[in-house]
């Protein structure tokens, strides 16, 4: 039974089915990208020329790489929320100053982890380029919790006349009916959070297990090749003739004789005993063909391929072929800007839609950790780290913290460090401290007569 509040609304507008004149447009985005029913999603729908089955494309090493690779690149970076500061840059809001901040800090709903929550929307998004979020509330508008959908479940219904969204909500398991229990089967737009890529008609994104299902078609057709063709030792075939001279056999002999030559064979595979011929017959291996002899490379070819439809470098998932090991911080580099990034966009700017007001997001946006993301040679890092913490860039606790140190105690670790061979100063070009600045007076004071020569040059400290 609905508790929703916004129940009666929706019950009301679907009413207006009996009414052809006032009928709701129904688009289903199923019918051309991705999961059509349960049948489908559960790989037990007939083939076809349509989308790729879930469970087809699982089964087939490359794509089940490349999904887990994007769907845990993204799952394993925390989401935040952040706040805008003056002249750019931006800050994180804690979990105590913002409920939605504090929701980000626990749990997304009772049976899920943030990890769990982000893995299932990605795999969502990289697969059927739309994800479905539904909100649980109280009757005072608070979220309580967030719950994914899978696309498969959801019917957009739009009204033709004001453009309203429903989103019809099928539960296909008792655990759905469960997570959803409190939800009313028609869904109006502002509880549910809809993440897309790749849209067409401006609604529904368009599905990579229909874009591209001739590519995992291909990729499958290669793979069951490989298996008959290497089952069973490789599937040695050996052919069987008669010397021409010989009196041809009867069928009752020629049958017995078979059915002994294949029970021999089977025996030679399996113990390695030989078959013994009667004088005037002979056996003969058959080598592999040429297309046979090539599967190899056209497998190798096929991985790259599929790894090219979701925009994976092959490396990653341990398909080194023609890859360099100079080439690949390029490469990753490239992955985590061309790929899980928009991956990311696609999520945060829809949840920040749906759970921010328009007043909050002038200030306030949601954002996974971008530093993360950036996949960047642990060299390199501490190099950037040293210089920031050189030039005044970083503190001590800030330097300290990107290596998961604490801070010092007392405050000691909010300076930062400046060459005294250098001049600091403001936006306003009003120098701060000066370059060749003398040492603080209790320094000077202890500092010995050496006969008025000025200090050594070296690192000022400045309290941040």
């Amino acid at each position: 039974m609905a508790t929703d509040d916004h129940a009666a609304d929706a019950g009301a507008v679907m009413k207006t089915l009996a009414d052809p004149s006032e009928s709701p447009v129904v688009m289903d985005w199923r019918r051309d990208a991705g999961w059509n029913t349960l049948e489908s999603l559960l790989g037990i729908s007939a083939g076809g020329s349509g989308p790729v089955s879930i469970n087809d494309a699982f089964r087939q090493s490359a794509v089940l790489a490349c999904v887990d690779i994007i769907s845990q690149d993204v799952a394993k970076v925390p989401m935040f929320l952040r706040r805008r500061l003056p002249g750019g840059g931006s800050e994180k809001v804690e979990a105590k100053d913002h409920w939605l901040a504090k929701l980000l800090a626990l749990d997304p709903n009772s049976e899920h982890t943030w990890n769990e929550f982000f893995q299932m929307i990605a795999i969502h998004v990289v697969l059927a380029n739309n994800a479905f979020i539904a909100k649980s509330m109280t009757r005072r508008g608070e979220v309580r919790e967030l719950i994914p959908v899978m696309p498969g479940r959801v019917m957009i219904t739009i009204h033709p006349e004001t453009g309203e969204k429903f989103y019809d909500v099928t539960r296909g398991t008792m655990f759905e009916a469960a997570m959803l229990k409190d939800l009313a089967y028609t869904l109006t737009e502002d509880r549910v959070i809809h993440c897309r890529k790749r849209v067409v008609d401006g609604l529904y994104g368009y599905a990579t297990l229909g874009a591209g299902s001739q590519t995992m078609r291909l990729s499958k057709a290669i793979a069951e090749y490989q298996s008959r063709l290497y089952n069973n030792d490789g599937q040695q075939r050996l052919i069987f003739q008669q010397r021409g001279d010989m009196k041809p056999l009867g069928d009752d002999a020629f049958q017995r004789m078979k059915t002994e030559l294949r029970a021999a064979t089977r025996t030679m595979f399996r113990d390695g005993q030989p078959i013994l011929l009667e004088p005037g017959y002979s056996g003969e291996q058959i080598s592999m063909t040429a297309a046979d002899a090539e599967l190899a490379k056209m497998r190798e070819a096929q991985v790259a391929e599929v790894a090219r439809l979701f925009r994976v470098p092959p490396h990653k998932m341990m398909h080194f072929d023609g890859t360099k090991y100079e080439n690949m911080e390029t490469l990753e580099r490239l992955y985590a800007h061309d790929t899980v990034v928009p991956v990311c966009q696609a999520i945060e700017k829809p949840m920040e839609r749906g759970l921010l007001t328009p007043e909050e997001r002038i200030d306030l946006f949601l954002e996974f950790d971008r530093k993360q993301i950036a996949i960047i040679d642990f060299k390199v890092r501490s190099e950037m780290l040293k210089i920031g913490l050189q030039h005044g860039a970083n503190t001590l606790d800030e330097w300290r913290a990107e290596f998961g140190f604490n801070p010092l105690p007392d405050g000691t670790g909010s300076v930062r460090m400046f060459q005294s061979t250098m001049t600091v100063v403001d936006q306003n070009n009003e120098v701060l401290i000066p370059a060749g600045a003398q040492p603080a007076a209790q320094d000077a004071e202890d500092a010995p007569d050496d006969g008025g020569e000025k200090p050594a040059k070296g690192i000022r400290l400045v309290k941040a």
